[in-house]
């Protein structure tokens, strides 16, 4: 006979539960506050730049554009490069049903805004390290700081000039390109099967 009791039990999945709000799941020092206050801040300097739909007064409300801008600079900090991924987080993240404020836009609307809008997404995600340092989280230094240990005989492939730190930048940008890239290739791979 086998003891139940030495086993650590979970909650009965038919009882009633009340859960806390969405607000108290996310801890004040999460990422996705900063995301949160970064779209913010960013749309309030030029709303112009992010809106290209919904201004009629007919049809069905639309998104508002920061939506999609926090959804989007959130999957690339997470490696999310499908729409569709996308659409599927927002029901199960705790994180996004919060940045989100508990909206589910369906992948074609979040892949229509990606594509109208491409080029404000990557203006927003190259305009974080402006925020970050403008908000003191960093002081934009050319510091760079790997986690090594550093001894008295480094090679010169280790140490970095402004030329390899530019570089590394420009890097940076075609890697946020290939994101967006492969963001549309997922997307037209998912729609034709």
């Amino acid at each position: 006979k086998i003891r139940t009791m030495h086993y650590i039990t979970g909650t009965d999945r038919n009882q009633l539960q009340l859960y806390t709000s969405l607000e108290d799941s996310i801890s004040p020092e999460n990422a996705v506050r900063l995301i949160d206050k970064l779209v913010d801040l960013l749309y309030q300097k030029d709303p112009a730049q992010y809106i290209y739909k919904g201004q009629s007064l007919r049809g069905r409300k639309s998104y508002h554009p920061t939506l999609f801008l926090k959804l989007y600079l959130y999957g690339y900090l997470n490696r999310i490069s499908s729409s569709r991924r996308l659409e599927t987080e927002t029901y199960r993240n705790i994180e996004l049903k919060w940045l989100m404020c508990d909206l589910h836009p369906d992948f074609k609307t979040i892949s229509d805004y990606r594509k109208d809008n491409g080029n404000a997404i990557r203006e927003m995600t190259l305009g974080f390290r402006n925020f970050l340092k403008k908000e003191g989280y960093i002081e934009g230094n050319k510091i760079i700081f790997d986690g090594t240990k550093v001894k008295a005989c480094t090679s010169k492939e280790k140490i970095w000039t402004d030329t390899i730190i530019a570089s590394r930048i420009t890097h940076m940008e075609e890697l946020l390109d290939g994101y967006l890239s492969k963001l549309e290739e997922n997307d037209q791979t998912e729609d034709s099967s």
